[in-house]
């Protein structure tokens, strides 16, 4: 069992996990090679501010994420500041939101398709990019080490390494 709050604050410190990585590739990428085109063709500012276009629209999606996503929280529990605590049962993961309203959401392990390791927290994503976040603050390297050989035992789709 992990607990912590979801706010604004949260999601700044997450916020490099809250795209996939290949979304990341596209932005950035795509970034890169406008910036090769502006340097080696007569076009260069026109590629220039292309480049400059996409690294804004990546930070705006981010942006646009987290306010998504406290908009949702503000709707479930009347907050966008929520006490969380995760629990991990037998069949189901356990997730407890605490605002003006308390909700508790329950996800069954085969829909996890991947975990992201942050400083602040684990996120488990779910197959159409849900996240359950459990915090990593109270946790001690052998807790976290049962928690894996734990989720390993779980009929997710976590390409362990």
């Amino acid at each position: 069992e992990t607990t912590g709050i979801i706010d604004r604050n949260f999601y700044n410190q997450v916020k490099s996990t809250l795209l996939e990585t290949k979304q990341k590739v596209m932005f950035f990428g795509a970034a890169g090679i406008f910036v090769l085109c502006a340097i080696f063709f007569d076009f260069s500012l026109i590629f220039f501010t292309g480049a400059v276009i996409l690294v804004a629209e990546y930070y705006w999606v981010v942006n646009r994420t987290i306010k998504m996503s406290l908009g949702r929280l503000k709707e479930r529990v009347g907050s966008d500041s929520v006490k969380t605590t995760t629990r991990f049962l037998d069949d189901c993961v356990e997730i407890t939101y605490e605002g003006e309203k308390t909700e508790t959401v329950a996800v069954g392990y085969d829909v996890f398709s991947s975990i992201i390791k942050h400083d602040t927290a684990y996120i488990l994503r779910t197959e159409f990019k849900q996240a359950v976040m459990i915090f990593r603050e109270h946790m001690t390297p052998e807790e976290e080490e049962k928690l894996f050989a734990f989720l390993k035992t779980k009929p997710t789709k976590i390409k362990w390494k």
